[in-house]
């Protein structure tokens, strides 16, 4: 196990993540009504989870004296990670199940796993608890996106080639 977050490292990086999430939810809700038939099932399905996993965060955020708000919490990590995101979430139709199947989930994918392997057995069991429900929950939503077909790849490559080269949208613990 690596070195154990501490309690505001781990807040500020729920919030970061749930900045993510609520992030997916507005730009892929939006898009939904808008897309072809195939897509628009997905992006609606996928908002949604966003917009759970997003509340699920919020619930895990710690409240007491001298811990910033969940409002304060739920920043970008960075304007590099914000304007990442906003790409991959702009991308032309076409190239959207790509950008979010080899791009952003997986992106998200790995900073939750890395916070869990950042977990401390005596303090964080529900951090851990959450992190593993996110992981399985975007897992089925890539399960989802695999059973459109061929459709789930071809993502924007110079995008998701920047992306894969700061290491996601999500920047490394501290």
């Amino acid at each position: 196990m690596s070195e154990p977050l501490t309690l505001l490292d781990s807040a500020a990086r729920l919030g970061h993540y749930r900045y993510v999430e609520l992030r997916g939810f507005a730009r892929l809700g939006a898009r939904a009504p808008r897309a072809a038939p195939a897509l628009a099932g997905f992006l609606a399905g996928a908002a949604r989870a966003h917009a759970h996993r997003a509340g699920l965060l919020e619930a895990r955020l710690p409240l007491s004296i001298g811990i910033p708000h969940a409002a304060e919490l739920t920043v970008a990590p960075d304007l590099e990670s914000e304007g990442l995101l906003d790409e991959l979430l702009g991308v032309p139709d076409e190239q959207l199940l790509g950008a979010l199947v080899e791009g952003l989930y997986p992106s998200l994918l790995a900073a939750y796993r890395a916070h869990l392997g950042r977990c401390s057995p005596f303090s964080d069991p529900p951090v851990a608890r959450l992190l593993g429900r996110l992981i399985a929950d975007l897992e089925g939503v890539l399960g989802e996106a695999s059973a459109l077909g061929p459709a789930a790849s071809g993502g924007p490559a110079a995008l998701l080639e920047r992306l894969s080269a700061r290491g996601g949208v999500l920047p490394s613990a501290p």
